[in-house]
């Protein structure tokens, strides 16, 4: 079997990967930083996508035509059963949104997040993209993908809650890390390390 190279292809997967991508990503940059935050995050998102596995199993099973599905649905997400298919939450739209809300939640509470705008874009762009593929390959339908959002925000509000309120300094973006040491060069023969205070709660 010869591969081709189709850029919509490498699309398509990358999107449908993006998903563990994105959660190797994290726990690697934690691992390399020796910190537990990836660890933190992972357990989260492993507990979101049992718990949405779960919801799935409980959902009524509806009819399905493997001949209009591509093989790239059960990509991460097999939803396929003996009676049927069940996509509800879509199983991708979870774990994106939780990751999303995850990180995004501690930038919006301190108010910083617009230093961090490249990476909510990014976000948003690599929710929107999945959802859409998901959609054009016929994988699932937009109401299982919105059911997903719903799911994946609540739990990741409700994580970082808990976590943030247990010891803040194991989540991204937490108020500690804005007190490090900001070093650079200040004209040809200055260098000067500043340090960031967290901004006021008043």
């Amino acid at each position: 079997m010869v591969f081709v190279f189709r850029l919509d292809h490498t699309i398509e997967f990358f999107a449908l990967s993006s998903p563990v991508i994105i959660a190797s990503y994290l726990v690697l940059h934690s691992f390399f930083d020796q910190n537990f935050k990836g660890l933190i995050y992972l357990a989260g998102l492993m507990l979101t996508a049992g718990l949405s596995v779960a919801i799935k199993g409980m959902m009524p099973s509806k009819p399905w035509f493997p001949e209009e599905r591509s093989p790239l649905c059960s990509l991460l997400d097999n939803s396929i059963r003996i009676d049927g298919l069940k996509s509800t939450p879509d199983l991708h739209s979870t774990l994106l949104m939780f990751t999303f809300i995850y990180l995004a939640l501690p930038l919006l509470i301190r108010g910083t997040y617009s230093e961090y705008l490249p990476l909510i874009i990014t976000m948003v762009i690599v929710v929107a993209m999945n959802a859409m593929i998901k959609k054009k390959l016929k994988c699932t339908k937009l109401s299982d993908i919105i059911v997903g959002w719903f799911v994946g925000g609540l739990l990741g509000f409700v994580y970082y809650t808990l976590i943030s309120a247990m010891d803040n300094k194991v989540v991204y973006f937490s108020p500690t890390d804005s007190n490090a040491q900001k070093c650079g060069i200040k004209g040809p023969s200055r260098f000067v390390c500043t340090t960031r205070a967290p901004p006021s709660s008043a």
